[in-house]
């Protein structure tokens, strides 16, 4: 049997992925990063400190896709390793200036962009999409 409300929502979230992606490359959003690597700096900025393997969580990757990654914002001096002095098995990410100017600025044109869509809707409507959004990604979330 079919539950239209869930076919329904699959299809909103086909659009909503096609819509995603248009803005995505119509923005350059990334700013000469892949995605991936977009992801993966904006979660090392929004963290005080984070290894490959909280960063391979975080991003529900496995941790050769993350070190590979990783291994590419190193060498375009995006971020940098920093080893523990406490914990020698610990190494921190860590966003280099440069890593800090790119995150700014993708975050910037990021929030002028939603900003500017989301005006369209009210307050009231923002805000219930906000929480209700949220609860959506966590349920959809690999984590328990």
């Amino acid at each position: 049997m079919v539950d239209h409300n869930v076919r329904g929502f699959r299809r909103d979230l086909r659009r909503f992925e096609r819509q995603l992606d248009f803005l995505q490359s119509k923005l350059d959003c990334c700013r000469k990063v892949t995605l991936a690597q977009c992801h993966a700096l904006l979660e090392i900025s929004d963290s005080e400190s984070t290894s490959v393997n909280d960063l391979a969580k975080t991003l529900e990757l496995n941790k050769s896709t993350v070190s590979r990654t990783v291994e590419n914002l190193v060498k375009k001096k995006l971020v940098r390793r920093v080893p523990s002095l406490s914990d020698r098995r610990f190494v921190a990410l860590v966003l280099t200036d440069l890593g800090r100017k790119l995150c700014a600025a993708i975050h910037a044109e990021n929030d002028q962009m939603f900003s500017q869509k989301l005006s369209r809707l009210s307050l009231d409507q923002r805000n219930s999409i906000f929480v209700q959004f949220r609860l959506l990604v966590d349920a959809l979330s690999n984590e328990p």
